[in-house]
């Protein structure tokens, strides 16, 4: 996922309670700044590891000669997850989510958002107040099941093999929704930061409608977006993953199938010159024209509500 911005804070905890990053061990990993880009990215190790932001948002001198020592040790290269910082602040809001599919959808927040039955069954619907003081992003898993060994896995949007997710991003594809609760002033209007991403593939149709509220630094109502048509027939086929049974359940992005550093906007390809739309995140832009579907993409912008009365989130909406 991408977030840009200035403000260097990023996620809100390595754990599922939200804690300080601060108070958190660099894990396997490190956040790499594209300044050039205002980029700034989440790696993952090989073996699972994952690099948390520390403290004010930047990797310091011991920090970042630990991960470079790592790097020359492993010889490996990384996965990134790039995410674009949304702000933050203080807030209280409900979030009504909708499942419209045919098949049960497992919500998987990262930080937490205290949700202790992550399932919700087809044409099933749950409200949750959303914590204060939360930035982070929320996604579906598909398909998820408990093996003869007792294991928990789903085959999108999988997250180490919990139910209640505990690991800070999830397996692509994965649709992305991107959060900001921020109210700077107790006396002033709630405002929510929203988007969709589809910088690691497309694994269930969404949508996000917020309820009453108006737009920031415009006129008008608080926008609707949506990625809400059948991709199937659409995503490439050297982007098409497939689930145990041999079928589609998702469409990569072309970072995570081709590890391009041109589809990833890594290396040469890092600054607002090379990053640029290609080939197959024009085809995401054709479908789904509201989401953001490459790590330069800022069209439509970030789209902040204020005093919303609620967010109605829908999968599988059309």
């Amino acid at each position: 996922m991408i977030f840009n911005g200035d403000d260097k804070n990023e996620m809100q905890g390595s754990d599922l309670d939200g804690g300080d990053v601060g108070a958190q061990p660099v894990l396997v990993g490190a956040w790499l700044a594209l300044e050039e880009l205002g980029l700034r990215c989440l790696w993952i190790g090989d073996e699972g590891g994952v690099g948390l932001v520390v403290g004010d948002g930047q990797i310091g001198d011991d920090e970042q000669e630990g991960e470079e020592d790592l790097r020359k040790k492993r010889g490996k290269k990384k996965k990134a997850w790039p995410v674009r910082d949304l702000g933050g602040g203080q807030s209280t809001v409900t979030f009504n989510y909708e499942n419209r599919c045919t098949e049960s959808i497992w919500l998987g927040p990262t930080p937490s958002i205290g949700d202790s039955d992550p399932e919700f069954t087809s044409v099933t619907s749950k409200t949750l107040q959303m914590p204060d003081q939360w930035k982070g992003f929320i996604w579906g898993r598909t398909k998820c099941s408990l093996n003869t060994s007792n294991y928990f896995s789903c085959e999108t949007g999988d997250c180490g093999g919990n139910k209640i997710c505990q690991w800070p991003v999830p397996n692509s594809p994965v649709t992305i929704l991107n959060f900001t609760i921020n109210q700077p002033v107790q006396t002033n209007p709630l405002v929510v930061s929203y988007e969709l991403n589809l910088n690691h593939g497309h694994n269930v149709p969404v949508r996000i409608q917020p309820v009453g509220g108006s737009l920031v630094g415009g006129t008008g109502p608080c926008n609707v977006v949506d990625c809400a048509q059948d991709f199937s027939n659409v995503c490439p086929p050297n982007l098409v993953a497939k689930g145990k049974d041999g079928r589609y359940v998702g469409c990569l992005s072309a970072c995570d199938a081709l590890k391009d550093p041109k589809h990833c906007c890594f290396g040469n390809f890092a600054s607002p010159q090379t990053c640029q739309p290609n080939e197959y995140s024009r085809i995401f832009k054709k479908a789904y024209g509201l989401a953001h579907t490459y790590p330069g993409d800022n069209q439509p912008p970030i789209y902040s509500c204020s005093g919303a009365a609620s967010f109605s989130i829908t999968f599988c909406p059309a």
